[in-house]
């Protein structure tokens, strides 16, 4: 397996720009075929993009990089982008409002994302979770807002769908019939989200 040790900040930044390019693809992938490429797949693609020719990566290798990620990813967990939604969740809860968390996922899988959640102390406010990589279909499909649907048991027009993505968030969801608001920086208010209601 490529070992990062020795690697001169050319190389870093290189293999960072890589992974962005890579990510893009597979993000592409999964939003036209409504598919979840399966994380381990990812990384043995990177690792293959980046491998010697004396050694060919295998799936054991990308296990072990996934699995090197992840704790990295719980060593140096990622904030809130607004200090505020903690507040907000809990202010929609106690409004009665049904709350669920509905995710693509790309390098990090559903089941790391819910100890993230765990450790930024919010789970608790959501209701169900639902994650591309567990449902194996990937918004902006069909087939992904109808997992949501089957879940809440509601109408349609009585559910909004709140993401930061145009196309898999927001026309996704009303492609599907659903409400949506499109969040487009950090600096959004409770209010905002009320008027959506």
């Amino acid at each position: 397996m490529v070992e990062m040790c020795g690697c001169g900040d050319g190389d870093i930044l290189k293999i960072e720009q890589l992974i962005k390019e890579q990510d893009k693809i597979f993000d592409r992938y999964n939003e036209m075929c409504g598919t979840k490429i399966p994380a381990k797949a990812m990384y043995l693609r990177l690792l293959q993009k980046v491998s010697i020719k004396s050694h060919e990566p295998t799936m054991n290798d990308a296990e072990t990089l996934m699995n090197r990620s992840n704790e990295m990813l719980m060593n140096f967990m990622p904030v809130l982008l607004n200090n505020d939604i903690p507040h907000m969740l809990s202010s929609l809860r106690s409004d009665g409002i049904t709350l669920s968390l509905s995710s693509n996922t790309g390098f990090v899988e559903g089941k790391i994302l819910r100890n993230v959640l765990t450790e930024l102390d919010i789970i608790q406010y959501f209701s169900f979770l639902i994650f591309s990589d567990e449902v194996k279909t990937s918004k902006p499909s069909m087939q992904f807002f109808q997992e949501v649907y089957n879940r809440l048991q509601l109408p349609k027009a009585c559910i909004l769908h709140v993401g930061d993505n145009l196309k898999t968030d927001y026309e996704g969801a009303v492609d599907f019939g659903f409400k949506a608001l499109l969040i487009k920086n950090t600096n959004y208010l409770l209010d905002d989200i009320k008027a959506e209601l």
